[in-house]
């Protein structure tokens, strides 16, 4: 059949005369000569399949799904068979109870939702149902939808309620439910057809029917299906001449070499990898009015297809799908390093999302639903979204394995973790570690500088700093100020003989200058009460000393109790005194070197001397001891640190932190979408920009909004920024202002005289310098030094000493300054995290069933896990989300599904119909195996292979079954009409992305690349609407295959969509298949399939023979050789030798149907 013959060859005319396909031909070439194509593109498409009487099994999960509830919940209480006295004689629990109507009339008028009371009575049209609440837009909008679409109801009603365990007696009479067992391979006599064990239960099957199977298709056509079969792309020129040269035993081998040839092939994972992404509901944007996008989602798609070419174990791909953050041997891709088994438990969250929900539960139970919903299909072929509302119509799935997958999700985060590809951070840190010991003695050595510039004298006052305190609190009964010590609990200060010229008695004037040059708003603005170095405002203002030294005492003691009293009111949630609470989760790369910082262990070490923070400020500060730190090893560090969950308790969480370009947020009811939009979400997630010692951040806003919601917090360092946190306070309001404590003992220090108070300030500064450098500290004299610090880069004002210099007269190994640019362009270099879109563990929790769906209504509590009631269950511990357990459940090989379901799917994949025609449900509601015993042979077969999914693949297209031709007897098309006891096999349309990516190839135009970062679609002017992204992709794609195109929700290819490419919004494992004449258009007019034509004709220009291009051409097109009739008649469609002919030529052969389906 040459393909001239195979335009039409979808049809039911496959026996018509070529003669008058010939006519037709050049019918067509008539038409594209004067400009039109729709009539040859047109010519023979075959009639769509009109809708079957029988509801299909996706209308009855979508009725179950979202008609039923909300017929439960509002009506059935007032019109249901199981009430005597049904109101206006109606019933609405059967579409005949609903066509039929009630007093008034018919409730339904299927197909036409105008001229449905139903439909006027939850509008309030007329009547006003339910009467005592309106439905909600969605709801009404579903029912209205529903009756559209004709009022679908499922015919065999829900299995009464048999007082037992319905749950098991379902398990006991539906076959899937049963695990497998190998069954005997048939013995067959007289058998010269089959090859392997799949041939014999096929053929053993036909002979019962009285069939024998259909002829071998020829080499050519067995190539061109395996080349798109296994890999999405015509097989090349020496493909082609390796199957002329071959014959007899030699065809086998060539035959067998190339399917393992193609199945080494990267492009093996590019072609089954796209079959996986459909399941996943695979896009990398979120969808609705924004089309925010899905960070790193490219990541999980590049890990799909190394796992497929990696021939990954199919239990270990799926283990890594449901938990891979939880295993200990993580799989990483043997050249990038990225860590694979993370990325893919990012399939959780590619779902879409909305910002702004009105109702967060209501929100987070349909993103959860959804999850649901692709998981159950995926990996078990059940429908268990359908028991969100009520136990399953026809299934053996409750509410409680609904609930209990909830809880697994409820339990889990989304996150983009990081990872550390080929550990060189690691390896970057250690080094950093060494250099920051080395520099230690830099800083110290500026802090000793720092303490000799002390005044030479000190004027005596009797009792200077106790007479302050009594002054400061007014009783000496009462409690001391926060932050205020006794004269004997400090350090005794250390003496100097020859100190500098310039001192810190010189320096405190010179910023009390600086001070008092400013204006009295913008002073009142920097110089605070949190400001250690605060009581230097004294005097300021000219009324006196002693006037405003008690107006700053006032101020300052004020300030104290005003503190101290919100304090008492709040709940403290967390404190880092001890470190990282160990209910908290810290993700940060290396660890073990973050450990080793010198800053971390002083922290972690009551034996430790000093810890020196280099990268938040300008010079090297002290560090605190009780705060947590997110860069000890540099700034481009990241970090996240997130808590358990909570009940928001407060109107406001307050948390007292400094830090920049970091973020803190938090995550109520595990709705993430704050990071894009903060409608109904003010206030909820922030940027941090503030380095005050006793700052706070706090999140109120709309928070009030969520009391009584579960929540956790988040502070992220995701770039260049860094943070340190003290503690977490649940508040009624914001914290007043917080004096320093520094500055507290500066003012029990002052005196009667400013000169005096100066110097003793001078002084007390200069010995907390000298106890950082020696290692005996306290926290108030770290406060002070860090403020004086802060103090020196806020404020143009000379240092006391000159402290590099001072260093190298000493002979010291370089000053700090050096020290820290060293450090800093270590920082610089540091290679950066890879981020992975993936699954994390939180806080474990059962949640309760929710009444009927409703996320307000709550019933008992059941613990995390599905499908109990299965002997390979598994409970989740008490620290787990569950999903570990899940995993191990799944693939325990005694599983009934999950074997079964995968080994349908490869099936399906490569003959166009699974052994059941279902994929995604294997359920009452889903399709009967038509080989139930090969199924189970293949099922077992795939776990005793180590699930190897390549050999799977190996010993189905080995079969003789698959090589079977397509051309069969009238027999054969009486007795195997729909081919489901293959004794033949039907021709298939090639896949959206198959199809652009064999244009492409034959334009000699496809880049083979594999992984990164997807190129951006190319717009369209009809692609507009919010969310639109500001540059168009390129038209060809960048010439990649098209898996690794982006795919925008909202904007998604208009040729990829007009060929079947299936919406990203939940499970699709069985694509539908239209012909429709847009498909016809498309190939007509598309730019792309133009530009490609185009590269075609250029491709072929240098062929010197129009005989010889002309064969060349059909060749690339259709993977086999010309037939001279061909030539003859493309020769006599040829106008001229002109490159618009040739163009017309070339636009022929890609419009025929042999480009585009497979025999």
């Amino acid at each position: 059949m040459n393909f001239i013959e195979h335009a039409s060859f979808a049809s039911t005319a496959l026996d018509r005369p070529a003669t008058g396909w010939v006519k037709a031909m050049h019918r067509g070439v008539a038409a594209v000569l004067v400009g039109g194509w729709a009539a040859f593109a047109g010519l023979a498409s075959p009639a769509q399949t009109p809708n079957a009487p029988e509801p299909a099994p996706e209308q009855v999960e979508w009725f179950e799904k979202n008609i039923r509830p909300i017929l439960a919940e509002n009506c059935y209480s007032c019109h249901s068979a199981a009430f005597d006295n049904r109101k206006g004689g109606l019933t609405v629990d059967s579409r005949s109870a609903l066509i039929a109507g009630g007093d008034s009339g018919p409730a339904v008028v299927p197909g036409h939702p105008e001229e449905s009371l139903l439909i006027e009575a939850v509008r309030r049209e007329s009547y006003e149902m339910p009467p005592d609440k309106e439905l909600s837009a969605r709801e009404i909008q579903l029912l209205t939808e529903w009756v559209r679409r004709g009022a679908v109801w499922p015919d065999n009603p829900a299995p009464p309620d048999q007082g037992g365990d319905w749950v098991a007696e379902r398990m006991r009479v539906h076959w899937a439910w049963h695990p497998p067992e190998r069954p005997a391979v048939p013995e067959v006599p007289n058998d010269a057809w089959s090859r392997n064990a799949i041939d014999r239960f096929i053929l053993a099957r036909l002979r019962e029917e009285g069939l024998e199977p259909a002829a071998t298709a020829d080499r050519f056509t067995l190539a061109r299906r395996l080349h798109f079969d296994l890999i999405g792309l015509p097989p090349g020129p020496q493909e082609i001449a390796d199957m002329m040269g071959s014959s007899g035993h030699r065809w086998e081998e060539a035959y067998r070499s190339m399917v393992d040839r193609l199945l080494e092939s990267p492009q093996f994972g590019v072609r089954w990898g796209r079959h996986w992404l459909d399941l996943m509901r695979y896009a990398e944007t979120l969808g609705h009015e924004f089309d925010y996008p899905i960070h790193y989602a490219w990541r999980y798609r590049d890990a799909v297809i190394d796992a497929f070419n990696a021939d990954v174990p199919y239990d270990r791909f799926l283990t890594e799908h449901l938990a891979g953050d939880c295993l200990p041997d993580r799989r990483r891709h043997p050249t990038d390093g990225t860590d694979q088994s993370l990325a893919l438990t990012g399939f959780w969250f590619l779902g879409d999302a909305v910002h702004a929900p009105v109702d967060i539960l209501s929100d987070a139970d349909t993103r959860m639903e959804n999850q649901i919903d692709v998981f159950s299909k995926a990996f078990l072929g059940l429908t268990v979204a359908c028991a969100r509302c009520h136990d399953h119509k026809f299934d053996a799935i409750g509410t409680d394995d609904y609930y209990g997958l909830t809880g697994v999700l409820s339990s889990t985060r989304r996150v983009y973790a990081l990872t550390d590809p080929h550990e060189r951070i690691a390896e970057h840190n250690a080094a950093l570690v060494q250099q920051l010991q080395d520099a230690s003695a830099a800083a110290l050595e500026m802090y000793r500088q720092a303490a000799m510039a002390v005044p030479p004298t000190v004027r005596s006052e009797p009792s200077p700093r106790v007479s302050a305190v009594d002054r400061l609190i007014g009783q000496t009964k009462s409690p001391a100020p926060r932050g205020v010590e006794s004269v004997v609990s400090r350090p005794r200060l250390v003496a100097h003989q020859t100190p500098p010229v310039t001192n810190w008695y010189q320096w405190l004037q010179n910023v009390r200058r600086v001070w008092k040059e400013l204006p009295a708003a913008q002073r009142q603005k920097q110089v605070s009460v949190s400001d250690p170095l605060f009581p230097l405002s004294v005097g300021l203002q000219e009324e006196g000393w002693q006037v405003e030294l008690r107006r700053v005492q006032s101020r300052l003691q004020e300030a104290a109790q005003r503190f101290d009293q919100w304090e008492r009111g709040t709940q403290l949630f967390a404190d880092f005194r001890d470190g990282v609470p160990a209910d908290w989760q810290l993700e940060a790369i290396d660890p073990t070197n973050r450990s080793q910082a010198p800053s971390f262990q002083w922290r972690h070490d009551p034996q430790g001397q000093v810890g020196i923070d280099w990268f938040s400020d300008e010079a090297p500060i002290p560090l605190r001891r009780g705060v947590f730190a997110s860069h000890v090893l540099g700034r481009r560090q990241q970090v996240t640190l997130r808590s358990p969950n909570f009940q928001v308790s407060h109107p406001v969480v307050c948390i007292k932190m400094r830090g920049t370009a970091v973020h803190s947020g938090l995550v109520i009811d595990n709705y993430f979408m704050t990071e894009f939009h903060s409608l109904l979400f003010k206030d909820i997630r922030k940027s941090v920009d503030q380095h005050a010692d006793a700052g706070w951040v706090t999140h109120r806003g709309d928070l009030n909004k969520y009391v009584g919601h579960s929540a956790y917090l988040s502070l992220e360092d995701s770039g260049d920024g860094w943070f340190e946190v003290q503690q977490v306070r649940f508040a009624q309001t914001p914290p007043p202002v917080e004096p320093s404590p520094a500055a507290m003992r500066l003012m029990g220090m002052a005196g009667e005289s400013q000169e005096g108070t100066l110097e003793r300030w001078a002084r007390e500064i200069a010995a907390a310098f000298e106890r950082v450098a020696q290692g005996t500290a306290t926290d108030v004299d770290r406060l002070l030094v860090r403020g004086v610090l802060h103090t020196a880069q806020a404020v143009d004002v000379d240092w006391p000493v000159d402290i590099p210099d001072a260093a190298a007269q000493n002979g010291r190994a370089g000053d700090w300054a050096e020290a820290r640019r060293r450090l800093l362009q270590s920082d610089q270099r540091s290679p950066s995290p890879v981020r992975l879109l993936a699954a994390a563990e939180g806080t474990p929790v059962d949640v309760p069933i929710r009444l009927r769906g409703d996320p307000h209504q709550f019933g008992d509590r059941v613990p995390r896990g599905c499908l109990a009631k299965l002997p390979v269950y598994r409970p989740a511990g008490p620290d787990s989300s569950g999903r570990r357990e899940l995993a191990q459940s799944l693939t325990d090989p005694r599983h009934p599904l999950v074997a079964r379901v995968m080994v349908n799917r490869v099936w399906h994949h490569l003959f166009g119909r699974g052994i059941v025609d279902s994929p995604d449900n294997l359920g009452e509601l889903g399709g009967r195996p038509t080989h139930p015993q090969l199924l189970d042979y293949l099922a077992t077969e795939f776990v005793a292979h180590d699930w190897s999914v390549k050999w799977l693949v190996r010993e189905i297209v080995t079969s003789s079954t698959y090589r079977l031709g397509s051309a069969p007897s009238s027999h054969q098309r009486e007795a195997d009409p729909d081919h489901r006891l293959w004794s033949w096999r039907p021709v298939r349309r090639m896949t959206s992305e198959s199809l652009r990516d064999a244009l492409l190839a034959t334009a000699g135009s496809l880049d083979l690349r594999l992984g990164g970062p997807s190129v951006p679609v190319h717009l369209t002017p009809r692609m507009s609407g919010r969310g639109r992204p500001k540059n168009s992709g390129p038209l060809d794609g960048d010439n990649r295959r098209t898996v690794y195109i982006e795919i925008r929700r909202n904007f998604l290819d208009p040729f990829q969509l007009v060929f079947d490419f299936p919406m990203p919004s939940t499970c699709v494992g069985r694509r539908n298949v239209s012909n429709v004449p847009a498909q016809a258009l498309s190939m007509l007019n598309d730019p792309l399939v133009h530009e490609m034509v185009d590269r075609w004709v250029a491709r072929t220009d240098a062929v010197p023979s129009p005989q010889a291009r002309i064969a060349l051409m059909i060749e690339q097109a259709f993977g086999r050789p010309a037939d001279a009739w061909e030539i003859v008649q493309c020769q006599q469609m040829l106008r001229s030798a002109s490159p618009e002919s040739w163009r017309d030529l070339a636009h022929v052969l890609v419009n025929s149907k042999e480009f585009s389906f497979l025999r």
